[in-house]
């Protein structure tokens, strides 16, 4: 709880950021404003719908009087990796082009290498993907990009300074527990290789 102040005031740094008069934020209606709330064709926003942000398991039981909005019938977390197709930026993040931070880029376009660039913070998170901070991408990235840190800043156990042909390693890393995140699995893979 002594973390609410902080996170209050990294979502009011966006335009969409607003916290509710119960000092909550509201994430459904920022998708839903921006038009990505959904389940299947929803590219990497997409959720199951309904109430319950993991979906039903057997073993999980529910009183018998709690109000429940099922899930989409039949939806599964990553149907779009049984596709033949990739997602291209277009249909992966659903946005307005200008809103979208790019894993292709037209010749002259790309932002320069992550490893001479400092970025510390959304503001320059944003500048370097050369996107509006009216862009809802955060509400994503923040998935892989804390990934990121924890791999990086906090376990020490890869970063930019073991970027170079000599000293890579493979590494692999189990998510336990992957659902939504398997909708966004390109974002991970853009964020560690940028």
């Amino acid at each position: 709880m002594e973390k609410v102040a902080l996170v209050q005031a990294l979502l009011k740094q966006f335009p969409w950021g607003r916290i509710e008069t119960d000092d909550t934020f509201a994430e459904p209606l920022v998708r839903a404003y921006y038009n990505v709330l959904g389940a299947r064709g929803f590219g990497y926003w997409s959720t199951p719908g309904g109430n319950k942000p993991h979906l039903p398991h057997p073993s999980h039981s529910h009183p018998s009087n709690a109000l429940q909005v099922d899930g989409v019938e039949g939806y599964e977390h990553g149907y779009m990796l049984l596709s033949d197709k990739m997602l291209t930026d277009e249909t992966g993040w659903k946005l307005e082009k200008r809103f979208i931070p790019r894993l292709t880029f037209e010749p002259g376009t790309e932002p320069e290498i992550a490893l001479k660039v400092n970025i510390t913070d959304w503001d320059s998170w944003y500048k370097w993907r050369n996107i509006p901070k009216e862009s809802p991408a955060a509400l994503l990235m923040h998935y892989p990009l804390s990934v990121y840190q924890l791999l990086v800043h906090v376990l020490h156990i890869a970063g930019p300074n073991r970027n170079s042909p000599g000293s890579r390693q493979a590494l692999s890393v189990h998510y336990v527990g992957a659902e939504i995140e398997l909708n966004m699995l390109p974002l991970y893979v853009s964020s560690f290789s940028s």
